[in-house]
């Protein structure tokens, strides 16, 4: 199978579109910790230590060029530890593909479609994401460049358009509680930075790799700056009431009035959401089939794709009872820990396998 080549601009793209549909999920997350108004702060601090983590990775990877971080471990760690750690990675993307399907099919049943079954959603989800893995970064990339700029105008017009109810003295008193909630929801936030990992796999198709860090310091920055814009304007319009509400960006939304003819446009942040998830979870579902067949030598990993993705929808609907059991999935004592240990852990071993394999192969 012929190499797939994607631009800068579209490894940009993929990795802002997964960061910004996680992270406008994850917000009353931060929101209802004791954090609480000082939310904001959280977005703010991941946000330098996630871009300092992502040109982490982008070096880690660029130390092998000629193929993907999967392939770089079997390398550095030999045959049986190499395919170890391409199984926890894979495994790692395969589960927040799950997750991401059953996100979006709660926020749809939640907002607008309360009568149709949660499973018709989750399908869709994971069809849609399989035929474009199926299809190939390429294809990912394409979709995602298209995308972003459908999706930056409606989050942009979800954010500002209700800006008039803004209260900015809901923002105060800065740092309430002190600074150790605001720590621990960054660690939440921080976490879905770690999925940057991802971008390991993408170097290897990069059409132009020095430009990798480039492009990925903006696709960090991006979502960042959309982050905590969401942030700040959900707790000075909404108050107190952003930590009662599962989807404060559809609630915000709700509250659009123009003239009396544009009000109700909760479609917008739905919208966004629609056209990011079937990407993440196409991309995640790429990365994972990808990552199974370097790790077990197969040529080709299209033929693992529809079965990983059945086994996807499996575990969105079984894994979770409801949209609350999602919400604290994604809390600092869960995914906030785990997923930053996982992420983290497996880049810096690969790092320290990378290091020694450098100086053994100049001391031979």
């Amino acid at each position: 199978m012929a190499a797939q080549k994607i631009t800068g601009r579209q490894l940009m793209a993929v990795l802002a579109l997964a960061r910004l549909q996680a992270a406008f999920v994850i917000l009353p997350v931060l929101t209802s910790t004791r954090a609480g108004r000082d939310a904001w702060l959280a977005a703010v601090i991941s946000t330098p230590v996630g871009l300092a983590f992502a040109l982490f990775v982008i070096r880690v990877a660029g130390r092998y060029p000629e193929g993907t971080v999967v392939q770089f471990a079997r390398a550095c760690l030999g045959r049986w530890l190499g395919a170890a750690w391409g199984l926890a990675y894979a495994g790692f993307f395969f589960g927040l593909a799950a997750v991401t399907a059953r996100v979006v099919a709660e926020s749809y049943v939640l907002g607008v479609m309360p009568e149709t079954p949660l499973i018709v959603f989750i399908v869709v989800v994971v069809w849609l994401g399989s035929l474009a893995a199926r299809g190939g970064v390429e294809v990912i990339g394409r979709m995602s460049e298209s995308s972003l700029f459908l999706v930056l105008p409606l989050l942009l017009a979800a954010i500002f358009l209700p800006i008039a109810r803004a209260r900015w003295e809901n923002l105060l008193p800065v740092l309430e509680h002190g600074p150790a909630p605001v720590l621990a929801a960054s660690l939440t936030s921080f976490a879905l930075y770690a999925e940057v990992a991802a971008a390991g796999m993408l170097l290897t198709h990069l059409a132009t790799p020095q430009e990798a860090a480039r492009y990925t310091t903006r696709a960090i920055l991006l979502s960042g700056s959309l982050f905590v814009l969401v942030t700040v304007t959900v707790t000075a319009i909404l108050g107190p009431n952003a930590d009662d509400l599962v989807l404060p960006v559809f609630s915000q939304a709700r509250l659009i009035s123009m003239g009396r003819f544009l009000e109700r446009l909760e479609t917008l942040p739905l919208a966004a959401w629609t056209l990011m998830v079937w990407l993440k979870v196409g991309f995640y579902l790429w990365v994972t089939a990808t990552g199974l067949a370097q790790t077990f030598g197969l040529a080709d990993y299209r033929p693992l794709v529809y079965p990983l993705g059945f086994l996807a929808a499996c575990l969105a609907v079984v894994g979770f009872e409801n949209i609350f059991e999602v919400q604290e999935f994604y809390r600092p004592e869960a995914w906030g820990k785990y997923g930053t240990i996982l992420a983290v852990g497996l880049i810096l071993l690969l790092a320290g396998a990378g290091r020694a394999r450098g100086k053994r192969t100049r001391q031979a």
